[in-house]
Parts: C-alpha cells; structure tokens; sequence
C-alpha cells in the first residue's frame, strides 16, 4: 500500500512536471515567433532610416520645394503647343507633375464629332493660328529652392 502511494505521488509529480515542460516549450516557441517579427521590423526600421537619410542628403525635405499650378485651357497654335509641352520635362532641379490634359482640333466637338470643317480653301494651311488647338493642361511644376 505504501508502495502504490508512493507510485501515485511519484506519477502526479511526472504528469505536473510534464505540463510545465509543454507550457514552456509552447512559451518558447511564441517567444521565437515574437523575435522573427521583431527581426523583421527592425530590418524595416533601418531600411526605412536609410531611405529618410539618403531623401535628406538630396534635398528632398517638403519645405525645400515651391509648388506653381499650371492650368491653361485656351486655343492655341500647333507652335505654342510644342513649345508648352516641351516645357514640360523633368530635371534635376524641377519636375512636371501632370494632371490633365486633353488636346484636339478647333473642328472637333467634346464628344469626338467633327463639328462643321471650316472651309480649306479660304485658310492659309502654310501659317499655325492661334485657335488650331484646343489645349486644356493641369498640373503643377515642383521647384526645388536654391
């Protein structure tokens, strides 16, 4: 009789210590996923430090550009056109950022329909006139101050 309390205690002493074994493993194994994910964002965190210090070093601080909106909506001639959009590039110094633009023929209606062709014989075709294009162009320049 002896023997068997001794035998319960002893298994009651095995089962207690074997949970607490599962409880520590199961707690170890989240304490290593928590490090992964920790890990993980600390890698992020220096990326995104690397990113903001290399943005700082070429200037690329909000307060360090001017913003001009750009908003024309008027006929022009196919020159001035040309001369508008090749304005429109991207440097070191400033860049195009583009919103709208939308382009067709005085004879051209807003639903792509040819309104009435106005008479070819009579027009000068040689010369650009002012009107030959309707030019409708949003956006703004962003300049960088000096």
């Amino acid at each position: 009789m002896v023997a068997v309390v001794f035998s319960l205690s002893a298994y009651n002493r095995y089962m207690n210590d074997r949970e607490k074994v599962e409880t520590l493993n199961v707690r170890l194994r989240l304490m290593e996923e928590q490090k992964i994910v920790i890990e993980q964002k600390r890698r992020i965190l220096h990326r995104v430090k690397k990113f903001i210090d290399q943005a700082d070093s070429l200037g690329l601080e909000e307060n360090r550009w001017a913003t001009y909106e750009v908003n024309i909506a008027q006929g022009t001639a196919f020159f001035e056109m040309e001369q508008i959009l090749n304005q429109c590039v991207n440097t070191t110094s400033y860049y195009y950022r583009p919103v709208l633009l939308h382009i067709k023929t005085n004879g051209e209606s807003d639903n792509n329909e040819l309104e009435e062709k106005p008479d070819l014989k009579s027009a000068d075709l040689s010369e650009d006139q002012v009107g030959d294009v309707l030019l409708t162009l949003n956006g703004a320049f962003v300049v960088r101050h000096k």
